[in-house]
């Protein structure tokens, strides 16, 4: 649907090429979804692109002026840029295979063009982790501009996310608040049980990526030895994933209890804490480690766009077959693009019956 609308908005370009004359800019569903396709598009093509936010006093500024607005903003604008709402007072500039120097350049002359009749908005460049620019551009472009033209504000991330269902919320609540009070009297068994078997913690919290790429706590019981981080280099080599992210099958860093733990993967029940403060999801993408996020390329980072998960379409594939990383990835992808509460509860009852059927991983 979006890229029918998307290829019909090319073909209306196509056949009015005097930009200035059109009077509309694009629904806050609409541009949202039109940022998205494009950090798809330029993740995939590694080109750059940019987002204008001109943010007004309120949102009537737009309402009163808009065909004084469209009519500026078109006269300076190419005919692949795209005219948007972010947010009822804040209007957004799309503008595909542009440098940061390059929309710091246009923001700047669309300031200066607007009448003064209308209040003159702030302006800023969004922030972009998957801009493809080099040094010399970034430089030159942040020197020119910056005291005028800051490069903050809301991050692109936050524009093309996909936000949570509020079933979703409402089922990692409940299921989360149930799961910790029938579990507990397991969660205190378990936690005994790390403690008498080895020395260090009996929960073991490590930063991993979170939606939109904003790291947090995750919680585990402890299943390795208490400096099993600074034995990971030496252990390179012994690593069954490809890409970024780092698995073996017989870690031997991994504790009695902890092969135990994970065989039944009762080494994750601390994440229902995460669940329940809303870190993460029962259902969702596995968060990676911070190190391994950054090594992602930038189409792999789309998993971000939503909250990651204990428990997701990876986790209930056959182990014995290796799946290589981008092909993790695409699942992870696809599952954030057909979230519906059917396929949640399918894929809890497969992982349900994974763990039950393994004998060891």
């Amino acid at each position: 649907m979006i890229l029918r609308n998307i290829n019909h908005r090319e073909n209306q370009k196509l056949e009015s090429p005097k930009r200035s004359e059109r009077r509309n800019y694009l629904s806050r569903e609409d541009f949202h979804n039109l940022c998205r396709y494009e950090q798809l598009r330029a993740g995939r093509s590694n080109a750059s692109f940019q987002v204008i936010s001109l943010k007004f006093s309120d949102a009537e500024v737009i309402t009163q002026n808009r065909s004084t607005l469209i009519l500026v903003l078109n006269s300076r604008l190419r005919l692949i840029d795209e005219i948007g709402l972010l947010e009822p007072d804040q209007l957004g500039i799309l503008v595909p295979y542009t440098s940061r120097q390059g929309a710091m350049s246009l923001a700047s002359d669309l300031l200066n063009m607007l009448p003064e009749s209308i209040s003159t908005p702030s302006a800023t460049i969004l922030k972009n982790d998957f801009d493809c620019i080099d040094e010399q551009d970034e430089e030159s472009g942040t020197e020119q501009h910056q005291e005028t033209i800051p490069f903050t504000g809301t991050a692109i991330d936050d524009v093309v996310s996909l936000s949570m269902p509020k079933w979703k919320r409402f089922a990692d609540i409940l299921g989360a608040m149930i799961g910790l009070v029938c579990l507990s009297p397991l969660l205190l068994i378990i936690a005994l049980f790390i403690k008498l078997s080895s020395k260090g913690p009996v929960i073991f919290a490590q930063q991993r990526t979170g939606r939109n790429g904003k790291p947090f706590w995750i919680y585990k019981f402890r299943s390795m030895v208490i400096n099993a981080e600074d034995f990971r280099d030496d252990l390179t080599s012994l690593n069954e994933q490809d890409g970024p992210a780092f698995k073996i099958q017989n870690d031997p860093r991994i504790t009695w209890i902890g092969h135990w733990l994970r065989s039944l993967s009762l080494d994750e029940l601390p994440q229902l804490w995460n669940v329940l403060k809303g870190d993460m999801s029962i259902v969702g993408p596995r968060p990676l480690p911070c190190h391994e996020a950054d090594q992602c390329e930038a189409w792999q980072r789309q998993r971000a766009t939503i909250t990651p998960g204990i428990t997701c379409v990876w986790q209930v594939q056959d182990r014995s077959v290796s799946i290589p990383f981008a092909e993790w990835m695409r699942m992870d992808i696809r599952y954030s693009r057909s979230i519906s509460l059917k396929h949640d509860l399918k894929l809890i009852m497969q992982t349900f019956f994974f763990l039950v059927g393994r004998r060891n991983y």
